[in-house]
């Protein structure tokens, strides 16, 4: 279900919100990344309040942190601002808000895990 920014807002986009802030032409995005998937996704976590994102790369040799940045990339440079060595990341993405929430409601796959 591709759910729109500028229409209403859904339990999903407030969820969603808690883990992005916005000031000074950049977007910063609390994730959790999951290394070594089958296939690549994207959902809520709600315990962690993060955006889990799920990708094909193993965590070594920095090969998770390429496929991180390349998927934020897709919006605007980006770059990882803490978490290099670990799986809860903070991701600084030259975005709005609206940008980055719209990015990942393409690529959402389930909103509650």
């Amino acid at each position: 279900m591709d759910v729109s920014v500028t229409g209403n807002i859904t339990q999903r986009d407030k969820m969603i919100e808690e883990a992005i802030s916005e000031g000074d032409g950049v977007s910063t995005v609390k994730i959790e990344v999951v290394p070594n998937s089958k296939r690549p996704s994207v959902s809520w976590d709600e315990w962690r309040k993060r955006i889990k994102l799920k990708i094909t790369s193993k965590a070594q040799k920095g090969k998770a942190n390429e496929e991180v940045l390349s998927f934020f990339g897709e919006v605007g440079s980006s770059r990882i601002v803490s978490g290099h060595l670990n799986k809860e990341k903070v991701i600084e993405i030259s975005a709005s808000k609206g940008e980055v929430l719209d990015h990942l409601h393409r690529h959402m796959t389930s909103f509650l895990t």
